[in-house]
């Protein structure tokens, strides 16, 4: 369940249901506002910069409201998944400054700090790019590039610190329940790998008027 890590297509069929990304694919296949509301791009598409949504809730996987999904949780994704080695890495390689650096880095903050992302305020995320990617907005529905809550993140061991990564120390986004944090339309709340998994309506979920499959 560490969506910003894993590249098996059998758990983003599950974890997609559970975390929202910036943008989304409508039944038509167009680009529509997932987490972002707007989006734009400078004259070269070297710098993209994201609104987020104001008021949208991390859950438990208990319905338990826990913080606002803000500006920094994409900022602490796209880290940990580099300090991770997300399997899907290499699709930013070449594409976010300073991404592929960092993945060969010490995962110092001052190495961190040469990635070309940051959370300008609290809604703003801003993507800056080795040259120019018309196409990264797209690029924004993988999974490598969805939020990650920082003080959960942390709070699941030791090897979770950002800068400090220990896969043996870090209990986020194993197969228990509770190990990840909830934004999307719903939450896992039974996961057996030997009988069923059972996805719930996520009450708080900012779009849950158009979901209309309650389990």
């Amino acid at each position: 369940m560490d969506y910003v890590v894993t590249a098996l297509a059998s758990d983003h069929e599950i974890n997609a249901n559970l975390v929202d990304g910036l943008l989304e694919n409508d039944r038509y296949g167009h680009l529509v506002g997932a987490l972002a509301e707007t989006w734009d791009k400078n004259d070269d598409a070297t710098v993209w910069t994201f609104n987020l949504r104001k008021g949208v809730k991390w859950v438990t996987n208990t319905g338990e409201e826990y913080a606002e999904v803000t500006a920094d949780d994409f900022v602490t994704g796209l880290r940990h998944g580099a300090e991770f080695d997300s399997g899907t890495a290499w699709l930013l390689m070449g594409v976010i400054k300073g991404y592929s650096e960092y993945l060969n880095s010490d995962f110092s903050d001052a190495a961190w700090e040469q990635v070309g992302i940051k959370a300008i305020d609290e809604y703003t995320v801003e993507y800056t790019m080795e040259t120019s990617v018309p196409y990264f907005d797209s690029m924004t529905t993988y999974a490598v590039l969805y939020p990650v809550n920082r003080t959960f993140l942390e709070s699941k061991g030791t090897g979770c610190v950002l800068g400090a990564p220990n896969k043996e120390a870090c209990e986020f986004g194993t197969v228990a329940l509770d190990s990840i944090l909830y934004n999307g339309g719903y939450i896992l709340t039974t996961n057996d790998s030997k009988s069923s998994a059972v996805l719930t309506k996520n009450e708080a979920y900012w779009d849950a008027d158009n979901i209309f499959v309650e389990k």
